[in-house]
């Protein structure tokens, strides 16, 4: 009966396995997988701990392997970690004629591996976790509000790193507030409209000119005409339909008031109130999904 191997040897097997990683041109292979990884995960969040665990290998094989050519390793790790497989190429190119044995030195490099690895793993996935808050992002549309130019089931792309000053007729993402939440429930965005009520505005529709916006509180003892103080703003590049009688509606400080461009949909300030700045996300500034609705917005 062959006897089994010690539990030292096998751990001094899998790392010389993994140091392969680090050996050229293997990294650059992986920059490339990344990449691509980093690139989807725009669409699918739980790809950016797959990123960060790939870069965390490639960082601990070449710890590794620098262990096989007789070095502490430390540095070539550090640099690893710090710029990702692109560094770890270019080690590997440098290095890649150096002699590799396996010594006591390598034996007692495995928990450094590892601790380097855990560490780009938690750093990384929170890190790609920020960025991707604060850059952009795909979602869903969780709603029909903004059909026919946006429908329900479309995946948008959200760009945070763009918000701004929120303008009449901006397009917006919004994320979870309470009167939000009770409406839809806990999502990570909880609705797409149209910015068509700024904070001091007061808003509402009448039943024969439709969506009016007054710079002050409008008399409503008299018909809502076009004045000094009252305006129609024309919607007829965006709406079908005539918004139904409602309002009118003080926009708070510090909130905007939206809108869908299907009317006939609620799900939008009309039954959740104003929203607060601090729930809008960013612009929606195309559509990517399905590839037949493919559009800027």
């Amino acid at each position: 009966m062959a006897a089994r191997r010690p539990r030292a040897s096998r751990v001094t097997a899998w790392s010389f396995r993994l140091a392969r990683l680090a050996r050229w041109p293997r990294p650059l292979f992986i920059v490339l997988l990344v990449a691509g990884i980093g690139v989807l995960a725009a669409g699918w969040r739980p790809l950016v701990i797959v990123a960060a665990a790939t870069w965390g290998l490639v960082a601990a094989a070449t710890i590794l392997d620098a262990r096989l050519r007789g070095r502490h390793g430390y540095i070539a790790g550090l640099l690893a970690l710090a710029g990702g497989p692109l560094v770890a190429a270019a080690i590997a190119l440098a290095v890649r004629r150096h002699v590799r044995k396996v010594s006591p030195r390598f034996r007692a490099a495995p928990p450094l591996a590892l601790a380097t690895f855990l560490a780009a793993l938690v750093g990384l996935t929170a890190a790609g976790f920020w960025v991707e808050n604060r850059v952009g992002f795909t979602d869903v549309v969780p709603s029909a509000a903004m059909e026919p130019r946006i429908r329900l089931g479309d995946r948008v792309v959200i760009a945070p790193i763009m918000k701004k000053a929120p303008r009449r007729g901006d397009i917006v993402a919004i994320g979870p507030f309470p009167g939000a939440v009770a409406v839809t429930g806990i999502r990570r965005v909880v609705a797409i409209a149209r910015v068509l009520g700024l904070p001091g505005d007061w808003i509402g529709a009448t039943a024969d000119r439709g969506l009016y916006v007054c710079s002050s509180a409008p008399r409503i003892t008299r018909q809502i005409v076009p004045d000094d103080v009252c305006r129609f703003p024309d919607e007829t590049s965006y709406i079908s339909r005539q918004t139904a009688v409602f309002g009118p509606v003080e926009v708070p400080t510090g909130t905007v008031f939206v809108l869908g461009d299907n009317r006939q949909s609620l799900d939008d300030s009309r039954t959740y109130g104003p929203v607060p700045r601090s729930a809008l996300i960013g612009p929606v500034v195309m559509t990517v999904w399905p590839l037949s609705r493919l559009a800027v917005r």
